[in-house]
């Protein structure tokens, strides 16, 4: 996340402007925040589903579970930047960010400094794999429906797993190592991120934001939609083939209950992921002065980036969880079992204290029974 606050950091000349937004803050936090925890339980859930349920395991299942690790692992870092809260200790009448400058007597305590590069470095890894193994899904499902190809994909997978998680690494520790991870003013949400300008000298260095993030965004954005359009079309022509040994109504439903997966998941990505890169072309690429957009627009673009940010485990979760059958019955039939369960042991810990009291009451109602009952003349 900050691409779209990567040209804010020098936009407005006082810092008092800086304090002030601090407090108009709040509700995007909570609304991030929230959204990053749906979003470790949607990915939680996927990466459940796989190790508690031998049956759903599969190769584009285990592609959705290193994802919905990406995904696990972006949200709680962007979690951990709203919960923290950068903005309370970078966000002070001391720190001027003037014309390109930030002032000198401004001191961060280097405990601050060091986890807000490292909550940057995190997020920033994870979410750069989230990319690339989405992609890397997006071509398994290729290689193994239009190509019939199971050792093609095999091998794909095998490539995949060194790709997705030996590039994002070395990208991160070269802007780690290049000091590219900081605070940016005007971030929606309070967390650190990919700076590409220099508070210090006011240096600005666009190959990083290219290179570090919008490169692998927009190569999703490219591939991922028509790969999938293209398993569309080739499954259509396959269920036209074989239009005859079927009615037409059965064709079409089977054609929808396979249709609606594979657009979903450009379509969830894209939706999510659009207003980071929208902020990059109007602020990074476009040079367009945040004074010059309506407060409405930017509202909009920095609450829908950092929902976007955070938001794709849930979708994930939403998709391959809760509009999944055989998943959903799982988790219910595990549900069920584990109440039924409970209910019963319930049951039986009433039975057996019921059955112990009766047992302790026995030996008092027997004595009254031995004992004479004394008429009122016996009583004196």
């Amino acid at each position: 996340g900050g691409d779209i606050m990567a040209e804010l950091v020098f936009t407005h000349p006082g810092s008092h402007e800086l304090v002030d937004l601090e407090h108009k803050r709040p509700e995007v936090r909570y609304v991030v925040g929230v959204t990053c925890i749906l979003s470790i339980v949607g990915s939680g859930f996927i990466i459940l589903s796989y190790l508690c349920f031998p049956g759903l395991r599969s190769r584009a299942r285990l592609v959705l579970v290193h994802i919905s690790i990406m995904d696990f692992g972006a949200a709680l870092a962007n979690f951990i930047g709203v919960a923290v809260n950068f903005d309370h200790y970078f966000l002070r009448p001391d720190c001027h960010y003037h014309h390109r400058m930030i002032s000198q007597n401004c001191t961060i305590e280097p405990a601050v400094r060091h986890a807000c590069v490292a909550q940057a470095a995190i997020a920033h890894y994870f979410t750069n794999g989230s990319f690339i193994w989405t992609i890397c899904l997006s071509f398994y499902l290729y290689f193994l429906i239009v190509h019939n190809g199971t050792e093609r994909g095999r091998y794909f997978l095998y490539f995949s797993h060194v790709f997705c998680y030996v590039m994002p690494l070395f990208i991160t520790l070269w802007l780690l190592l290049t000091h590219k991870f900081g605070y940016a003013p005007y971030n929606s949400t309070g967390w650190c991120s990919l700076i590409g300008n220099n508070p210090i000298t006011g240096e600005r260095n666009i190959f990083v934001f290219v290179i570090g993030y919008d490169f692998w965004i927009v190569l999703a954005f490219t591939l991922v939609p028509l790969l999938s359009l293209t398993v569309h079309c080739y499954i259509k022509q396959e269920l036209e083939k074989t239009s005859s040994l079927f009615s037409s109504e059965r064709v079409w439903t089977a054609l929808h209950s396979v249709d609606y997966k594979f657009l979903l998941i450009p379509v969830a990505f894209i939706i999510l992921r659009i207003w980071s890169f929208i902020g990059s072309c109007l602020f990074l690429y476009g040079n367009v002065k945040a004074k010059n957009v309506p407060d409405p627009v930017m509202s909009i673009l920095i609450n829908f980036e950092g929902i976007g940010d955070s938001g794709q485990g849930f979708a994930n979760g939403i998709l391959f969880v809760l509009f999944t059958k055989k998943v959903r019955e799982q988790f219910l039939s595990c549900f069920c079992c584990r109440k039924r369960g409970f209910l019963t042991s319930l049951r039986e810990s009433r039975r057996l204290i019921a059955e112990s009291s009766s047992t302790r009451k026995k030996p008092h109602i027997q004595y009254m029974e031995k004992t004479p009952t004394l008429t009122p003349t016996q009583s004196f």
